[in-house]
């Protein structure tokens, strides 16, 4: 069954973030044929994809699913202090490239990944053996 809120709410949050179906493609993985789909409520995006929608526009899922955020005048705010998220999560959220898989990181986590990557090839090597030296 199509649920007319959330459909309601995306293209509301889209456009309040002056995002254009490209954009939401690209920043979420998905084609710009699925976002149109999600917000006329042909099809109705898949948990992960809900859950994603929700954390990228700091709201809960109760209210991008139930809530009607225009009629509530709701703006998406680049911090946690609107007061309209339940938590904030101390993880960062990512898509395992290989298997698209969602994971989970802490904030030191992506730290030393950007740290990595931006190592020499010496010091990737070392990093590699010292954290691998223990299996």
């Amino acid at each position: 069954m199509a649920n007319l809120q959330l459909a309601k709410n995306l293209f509301y949050l889209r456009t309040i973030s002056g995002l254009k179906q490209d954009d939401i493609a690209d920043i979420f993985n998905i084609s710009r044929q699925a976002c149109s789909n999600y917000e006329t409520s042909t099809r109705t995006p898949d948990l992960g994809y809900l859950a994603s929608f929700a954390t990228h526009f700091h709201v809960t899922m109760d209210q991008l699913i139930l809530c009607d955020l225009e009629a509530e005048h709701f703006i998406p705010e680049s911090e946690y202090s609107s007061g309209m998220r339940e938590t904030v999560t101390p993880y960062m959220q990512g898509i395992e490239k290989n298997t698209g898989n969602y994971i989970y990181l802490t904030e030191e986590e992506v730290d030393l990944v950007f740290a990595f990557r931006s190592s020499s090839d010496e010091k990737r090597k070392l990093a590699t053996g010292f954290l691998h030296s223990d299996k």
